[in-house]
Formats: C-alpha cells, structure tokens, sequence
C-alpha cells in the first residue's frame, strides 16, 4: 500500500477492507466480452479506437469519428458504407478521419484499409453498426453490480425482453497503465446476451430507454467498485485540489497496481485516465452517474469534487451543448452508520443534490428502492425503468408522467408552513399521498427539530408541530433510511430536502425538476 501524508482514520480502514472485497467480488466484469473481441482490435497493424467493434452504436446526429493506430506515416483509406475518407497517420502513428452525421437506423458498414511503401495492411471491417443514442453508465458499485448478484426476480425481469437494438459495451475496471494497455472490450447485442455477467442496472436502463424511444440505444458501461469521486475526475482538474495534488506530485507513472489504493485520494484520477480518456472523442448523448457510496462521511467536500467532475468531463468531451449529466441520488440505507456515524447518507444525498444548480444536470430519486442493511440494493429493475422514463420525458420530450412531487415554494403562517408541489397528479385532491407517517420535522430556532404533522390538500402539503410555535427550519426524510415518503400518482417519491424557511425567501427554484 502507498503512504501518503495524511493519516489514515478508522474510517479510513474500514473503506479500504470494502474496496478490496468489492473488487474482488466484482473482478469477473473485467472477463465480459473477452472471448468476443473481435479480430480488428488484435491486428497487429492497425487498430482503431475502443468503441469500435461490430454491434456498435454511434451517436445519431453527430460527427461520426473513426480513429486509430497504424504504422508511422501509413495511407488509410476509412469506408462508412459509399462514403470514403483518406488521411495519412501521423509520425506515431495515430490517424483520425470524420463522417458527416446520421440519422437513428442502420446496419452500417465501416470498412479500414493501409497502404505503406512496403506492404498493404490487412482490411478491417466492423459489421451490423447502428445509429441511435449513445449513454456512458459510470461510477461504483451499484452501477458496476453484476445480474449475477441479483435475487432470480430481478435477474428474470431484467433479461426477459432484451432486444436487438439493445447494444452494451462494457470497459473493465481499470487502474493501472499495465492494464490500460491490454484492456479489451467489444459490443453485445442484448438479444445475444446469455450470461449474468452483465452490469444490470445499465441493461435495464438501456433496454426502458430503448423501448420508449423506439431507436437503437448504446450503452457503455464505465464503472469501478467501491472507488471514490476523486478517481473519476482529471488530474488536470485536481492538481490544485488538496490532498490531491501532494499524491499527483509524488506518485510514479507507472505504479503497479498492487500498491494502488483509494485511500487519501492514492488512486485519484486514474478511472478517468484509463477508462473515460479512450471515450473522449466518441459522441455520447449523457452520462448516468451512480457513486456516492465511497465518500459517506465526506459531505462538505463531495459537492464541490462533483461539480469539478461533472464541468471537467464536459470540457474534455467538447460537446456543442452542454452534456447531459443525469445522476442517480443514493438510496435510504442504514449500513456503515455505527462506523461513521448517524446522518451520512442524508448527508451525502444533500451533497448530492446541490449540483442540480448546474445546467443540464438531473437527478434520479431512488430513497424508496434502498435497503435498510444492504449498501448494494437489489431493486435495479424498478431503478432502471425510473431512470429511463424520467430520461425520457425529461430528456427527449417524451410524456410518461414519470415524475415524483417536486417543491415549488414555501410559505409560513404562524406555526403552519405551506409547501407547494409541481407534480402534484392530474386531478385536483388526488395527486399526492403520504405513504406511512412521519415524513416531515419542523425546528425553531434552536434547531431542535420535532415530528411534524402533514395535511395535503390538492397540490399543497400543510405542515406544523404542536412544539413549534415559530418554524424556523424544515426537513423532509432528512434521514439515512425511512419506509415514510410524499408521492402521487407515478408511485415516485420526493426527493429528501432540508430548507431554512427564511434564507430561501419563502420561493424555491424546484432544482429537482427535470426540464
């Protein structure tokens, strides 16, 4: 293990222990699609970018690049169907050509051929390619859980209707350069997929998303077990950010990756580097983000890294507009409270949610599909399809009535504070609904906070304590795990919030709404 300077806490322990029985557990997706890599990325002439295999999807209405490595200086000729482009690699042998967009449909052809003084290379075609919409599922865990691990429900709900305009491609978790330089990864068609070793929350995304846009849908999966944030954001983005810039000051270029570890931030940056770098100059429509887990406890210094990671990949992908940064918000969980202590994953859910005053930036509520004790949830299906209709609505303008309540204003009358929800279903007094009790808690200015009771009339939730006779603060399932929750006709909950009802002047933005 690496020593860096800052000490290593309890906390600090027992985050590593779960690193290493979460990549030990979940080190068979780096074998996914091995047998399948197909012969084009084993040429040892020339070889083209990481998403390109046969099955692939390229995003609709985007330049379409074509990369690769050939020999210094060697002629390629790049086919996309009729269309036909030349360009000679550069001194090391890099070559890059672009396509004018498409639209959603195909199979397409994309055929590569060289030319030297000396020889010809062999042609390398990549077959069955479709236009659609490209997503990159990243993070840890929960987003790299396997289906395997699934209860036989889940399994079954999820691989009961895989369609062929389902494509995956899933990139093995990545740390070190040895690695990076061997990693394979090729595309699956999800009515080809046979085995549990898949990621099943990106599959059951992919799929929803599929059906209710009704054109091929890309995934590519990106995620590493039990990593913190740090390791997904660009040293050049972290250099200036304490305690990262003391490790990418000090650390070898080349570290085996048996001395890697996440703790004080000891393998930070290296998932960008090894497994979100190759997808840079590949068109995505978004990213589903799900992490969190690994920096409970970590709070204060989660929304500012979030933001970093988030305004860092947008840079790096160049995008005309602003890319789509949809997030999963973690789910109500009571594990790792005794060892961190009580508050964390509200806290964390909190962090989570300040990002939402980033454009383009939307969240997931999943705090009524967590597990009292199980930090991996085994309700992806339910996730999955939540995710995929909001993206849908939210996203591509379908109508879905996807959406949880979601807060609109806040008023205060004496000891009654008056919250106002958009979302609230279709028909006046019917909408919203408690599931169980206790929802809500009012403080005054001592900010010791009392059970509230809740009153809902049509979109309006009413809300006192007998014990508060001036509510300063309110909070609502600002708490690590609750079955109690306010939802309407969709069956989605809304999200947990904490607010001062003063500090907000009494209006809120409603920054969970997905426009």
């Amino acid at each position: 293990m690496l020593a860096w300077a800052s000490p290593i806490t309890k906390e600090s322990d027992l985050r590593s222990l779960l690193t290493i029985i979460l990549l030990t557990l979940f080190a068979s997706i780096g074998n996914v699609n091995s047998a399948q890599a197909t012969s084009l990325q084993k040429d040892e002439s020339i070889r083209l970018g990481l998403p390109f295999s046969d099955h692939m999807v390229i995003q609709q209405g985007s330049r379409i690049p074509i990369w690769g490595k050939a020999a210094p200086n060697e002629l390629i000729t790049v086919k996309l169907d009729q269309a036909t482009q030349t360009v000679t690699a550069d001194g090391k042998g890099n070559f890059k050509v672009e396509f004018e967009p498409l639209s959603a449909g195909g199979p397409h052809t994309i055929k590569v051929s060289g030319k030297t003084s000396t020889k010809d290379s062999k042609e390398l075609i990549v077959k069955d390619v479709m236009i659609g919409e490209v997503w990159l599922c990243s993070g840890q865990s929960n987003m790299a859980l396997l289906l395997q691990e699934l209860p036989a429900d889940q399994q079954k709900r999820i691989v009961s209707n895989l369609s062929a305009s389902l494509r995956i491609m899933q990139i093995p978790p990545t740390l070190a350069k040895s690695d990076a330089a061997a990693m394979k990864a090729s595309w699956t068609k999800g009515s080809d997929i046979k085995t549990l070793n898949y990621a099943a929350l990106p599959l059951c995304y992919g799929q929803k998303l599929q059906t209710c846009l009704n054109n091929p849908v890309g995934i590519i999966t990106a995620a590493i077990p039990g990593s913190p944030i740090d390791v997904w954001i660009p040293s050049s983005h972290l250099k200036n950010v304490s305690p990262y810039s003391r490790v990418l000051q000090f650390r070898q270029p080349n570290i085996p990756k048996e001395q890697i570890t996440f703790l004080n931030g000891g393998a930070c940056s290296l998932g960008f580097t090894y497994m979100i770098s190759p997808l840079l100059q590949f068109p995505i429509k978004g990213v589903l983000w799900y992490q969190g887990e690994a920096n409970l406890g970590q709070a204060k210094e989660y929304s500012s890294l979030f933001t970093l990671l988030i305004d860092s990949w947008r840079e790096r992908w160049k995008l005309e507009t602003d890319l789509p940064f949809v997030y999963i918000q973690l789910p109500g969980c009571k594990s790792l409270t005794e060892t961190l202590g009580q508050g964390v994953w509200a806290q964390l859910r909190e962090a989570q949610a300040k990002a939402l005053e980033i454009r383009n930036v939307r969240q997931i509520t999943s705090f009524d599909l967590g597990n009292a004790q199980q930090i991996h949830p085994p309700k992806k299906y339910e996730l999955g399809v939540r995710a995929a209709n909001q993206v849908a609505e939210g996203i591509y303008g379908k109508k879905l009535n996807s959406f949880g309540p979601q807060l609109k204003s806040v008023d205060v009358e004496g000891n009654k504070v008056t919250l106002t929800f958009e979302y609230a279903g279709d028909q006046v007094g019917t909408g919203l609904t408690l599931v169980g009790k206790d929802c809500f808690e009012i403080a005054g200015i001592n900010n010791q906070f009392q059970p509230a009771h809740a009153e809902i009339s049509a979109n309006i939730v009413k809300v006192w304590s007998d014990q508060v006779d001036k509510p300063v603060h309110l909070r609502y399932c600002y708490s690590d795990y609750s079955e109690s929750y306010l939802t309407n006709k969709s069956g989605v909950p809304a999200a947990p919030f904490q607010i001062n009802l003063f500090a907000e002047k009494r209006r809120l933005k409603s920054p969970q709404i997905l426009k």
